[in-house]
């Protein structure tokens, strides 16, 4: 796991200094593309590992590998670099993953284009802030099946007590498939 990290954080890096001369005329497209090359990568891995626990040990393992590997992933993929990558949701499990105002109202317009129609897989939405020096990025996550395992409305006693003992402020249960589970947000600094 650490090697694929590795591998995937130095193709960033030369992925990102090939256009640090287009910092100062922010290219929209190509920090899009950054954006989905990052998520791709933590989704891919957070979901191997996941799968792999569950597979291993049962699905109250898979909390802890969550709770441990999900925030060195991401750090792991933004390290050295100007990107920061994260997780939020309106039901957050992790107190440190509430959402922001601005990723509060950028997924409360996820919601109303899914109920407008919009399959939940393709809603992202990316805008420049703070007077245009930081790219902020927003990918919804639509509940999956292995999601339902910790996030549904029927979880195991034996997982909603492991999930108790790491997040006793949960708020991240009673999800159905395809619902909007959260959203994976970046930001990157343009200039300081």
């Amino acid at each position: 796991m650490r090697l694929s990290i590795s591998l995937f954080v130095v193709f960033l890096a030369g992925f990102n200094t090939l256009h640090a001369s287009e910092v100062n005329v922010p290219d929209e497209k190509m920090l899009v593309q950054e954006a989905r090359v990052l998520i791709k990568g933590y989704a891919g891995q957070l979901k191997s590992a996941l799968v792999q626990s569950m597979k291993m040990d049962g699905a109250a393992a898979a909390i802890d590998v969550c709770a441990r590997l999900s925030p060195e992933i991401a750090f792991a993929l933004g390290e050295g670099s100007p990107w920061t990558i994260g997780r939020t949701s309106l039901k957050a499990r992790n107190s440190a993953s509430e959402p922001d105002e601005w990723e509060h109202s950028i997924m409360e317009i996820f919601l109303q284009r899914q109920k407008n129609g919009e399959k939940l897989a393709t809603i992202d939405h990316y805008e420049m802030t703070e007077k245009n020096t930081v790219f902020r990025y927003m990918k919804a996550i639509p509940t999956g099946n292995l999601c339902l395992t910790c996030h549904g409305d029927n979880v195991a006693p034996d997982i909603k007590k492991r999930i108790a003992d790491y997040y006793p402020d949960d708020m991240a249960t009673g999800f159905k498939a395809d619902d909007m589970r959260g959203a994976f947000t970046l930001q990157k600094i343009l200039s300081e």
